[in-house]
């Protein structure tokens, strides 16, 4: 506190403490002069409670004790104002997007042939399995403290085998990184093990840490790496250099490879007690953070869901699988051929058209069904009749008899995937009658 003020706090009465942080709640600022988040003022009134818990004659708690209501009360009102002027946001770090990491393997910035590719893939890899916090002793981190080991089934994996001690992990601390995840041997084309086995190989001998800096290009001998260790500063920005030259859909940070892990483990299925084994929480708590959001594929899905409400159709295409349309010959014989269609010249965005073709129970095998053309992911499934239109506009070719009653189709059997025609999306239905 920077008033003047004389007071000594650790003899000072309670009523003197209540009325210098009520004070001190609203008019508190960093150094520049800007506001503190919401978070951090929360932060700095725990550790003053601690403080004032270990050092002062009595036994205080200016978070529940009665003597401090009006401090408290001016706490609220300050935390409130912060909200206010737009300090209140709590600041997540996202799961990587799992688009994102497919195309940071498709791209250069994995190279396995070139140091500072490999390098990369092994921290990233490191870091992702391992489920490590973003920026913590990477610059610390020896080669030593890691070991390729055999599991009881001969699978090789990487492990931590050297503690650390962490902000979260003190020396009174039971969890322990050296009983956390495993990275295991895949035996596939960006096999972990296999990379991490090149990368050991590679390092200066010269120097024991882990992250050393890499060569501009391959030597024709000798190690990929000088005998300098990589700045604290470029570990840091490890996650965000490789977003930049991957050109990923964000710029992500160190630590969202750890909200990327516990988020992976959650959605397969593991306990939160599992995941705290890998992640070093001590508190499941800890973990809704992580995993009480939802994905991005989730919120688009919502927000389409949302547009189908409201009667907008938005079409995502993508290729059909590769199958093939099989009718019977005695199907073909009576089958009314569907129309060529070309809505492009009707000044019309898009067409849905329904096909429904009719055949009798024994020729029902009619399975396998394809275009080599596009399809959408939105499907829609109508109450067909053999009228001029059905439920929902769409037009009709059948090889039913002419009739002027309306009869409900009951037994729809198939439906082949929509697939895009000349602008339209065309779905042919296959059913029987009876």
């Amino acid at each position: 506190m920077e008033k003047g003020l004389d007071v000594d706090i650790q003899t000072a009465d309670r009523k003197t403490l209540a009325s210098i942080l009520a004070k001190f709640y609203v008019e508190v600022r960093r150094a520049d002069g800007s506001h503190y988040k919401t978070t951090s003022l929360h932060s700095i009134r725990a550790g003053i409670n601690r403080h004032l818990k270990s050092v002062h004659s009595e036994i205080i708690d200016i978070t529940k004790d009665v003597e401090f209501t009006n401090a408290n009360v001016a706490f609220k009102a300050a935390t409130v104002q912060l909200k206010k002027i737009g300090k209140g946001n709590v600041k997540h770090h996202d799961a990587i997007d799992l688009t994102d990491i497919k195309t940071i393997y498709n791209s250069s910035v994995f190279d396995q042939d070139s140091p500072a590719g490999l390098q990369a893939k092994v921290w990233f890899e490191l870091s992702l399995f391992l489920c490590r916090r973003g920026r913590e002793n990477l610059n610390d981190l020896k080669k030593h403290h890691f070991e390729i080991k055999k599991d009881a089934n001969s699978r090789e994996y990487v492990s931590q085998v050297v503690d650390e001690l962490t902000k979260k992990t003190r020396e009174d601390n039971l969890s322990s990184r050296t009983d956390g995840g495993r990275m295991y041997a895949t035996r596939q084309a960006h096999c972990p093990v296999a990379s991490y086995k090149k990368y050991r190989d590679k390092l200066n001998k010269d120097n024991d840490k882990l992250f050393q800096t890499p060569k501009t290009s391959v030597p024709q001998s000798g190690p990929w790496y000088k005998k300098t260790s990589m700045g604290k500063n470029t570990l840091g920005e490890m996650m965000s250099s490789i977003s930049k030259k991957a050109g990923l859909s964000t710029i992500y940070t160190n630590h969202c490879l750890r909200a990327t892990c516990i988020a992976i483990l959650d959605k397969a299925g593991f306990a939160n007690r599992e995941i705290c084994q890998v992640s070093g929480h001590n508190n499941e708590l800890s973990l809704s953070s992580y995993t009480g959001r939802i994905c991005n594929n989730t919120k688009m899905a919502m927000s389409d869901s949302i547009s189908r409400a409201l009667g907008a159709h938005q079409h995502v295409t993508r290729p059909a699988p590769a199958a093939t349309v099989t009718v019977p010959p005695e199907a073909e014989q009576n089958q009314t051929s569907i129309p060529q269609t070309n809505c492009s010249k009707t000044g019309i965005d898009h067409f849905d058209l329904n096909y429904d073709v009719e055949l009798p129970s024994s020729q029902l095998s009619v399975l396998e069904v394809c275009s080599q053309s596009e399809v959408t992911e939105e499907v829609a499934i109508v109450e067909n009749h053999n009228n001029n239109a059905s439920a929902s506009g769409s037009i009709i070719r059948n090889r039913s008899t002419s009739s002027t009653s309306t009869t409900t189709r009951q037994t729809m059997q198939v439906q082949q995937t929509p697939f895009v025609l000349n602008n339209c999306t065309v779905t042919i239905n296959y059913f029987n009658n009876n």
